[in-house]
């Protein structure tokens, strides 16, 4: 598409951004806790034994632990950093996973797709797949998730769709996950198909 006057922000942003922005701060506060492995959850994820686990750290191989006390008992706890780890130090294959393009979608709200999409993100960065995610929600809910909040500077996947940015990778965005990128999604997107409809109507 030529000649499409680029988006103005300020008229397709909300007049008191207050609720979306309280709500924001309450999606990352979540989104900074980290996934944490139990041990048996570990194991069951890499696809191991518990046992091939203590043996790898007796030797050496895998680093110890975190302890955590609860009550009179210490209990192991493992993060998303240490399964990759894992993986790359006992070289546990990876999930068949890698070049694939997984598009959750639906038009009618709360059936899940930002949840979907951040499971399986979480899940292959556990697995130390590299992963692209892109946020079509309007409301950025797979943005907070990962720790990203849209900002009024930072381009997004409403930009990357009205042409206003050429090369996708000027949108991506650092998110919780080392190897996990991000196209933010923002409420400019709920205005997409006015402003494409618009803009079909000038021809």
């Amino acid at each position: 598409m030529e000649n499409i006057e680029p988006i103005d922000n300020e008229l397709m942003r909300p007049a008191d951004e207050t609720p979306i922005l309280e709500k924001a701060r309450e999606e990352k506060e979540k989104a900074s806790q980290d996934i944490i492995f139990g041990f048996k959850e570990f194991c069951t994820f890499l696809g191991v034994s518990q046992s091939f686990i203590l043996r790898k750290e007796k030797e050496g191989a895998l680093p110890s632990p975190r302890l955590v006390s609860k009550g009179q008992r210490e209990y192991r706890e493992y993060t998303v950093e240490d399964s990759i780890a894992a993986r790359n130090s006992v070289q546990i294959p990876k999930p068949n996973l890698e070049n694939n393009i997984f598009v959750f979608n639906n038009m009618k709200g709360g059936t899940g797709k930002s949840l979907q999409s951040f499971s399986l993100a979480a899940y292959c960065a556990c697995a130390g797949l590299k992963v692209l995610a892109a946020d079509g929600c309007g409301q950025g809910h797979l943005s907070y998730h990962l720790g990203v909040i849209p900002e009024r500077n930072m381009h997004t996947l409403a930009h990357l769709a009205a042409h206003e940015v050429d090369d996708y990778r000027d949108c991506l965005q650092k998110t919780k996950y080392a190897n996990v990128d991000l196209i933010p999604g923002t409420v400019m997107l709920n205005h997409l198909n006015v402003y494409f409809l618009a803009e079909y109507y000038k021809w």
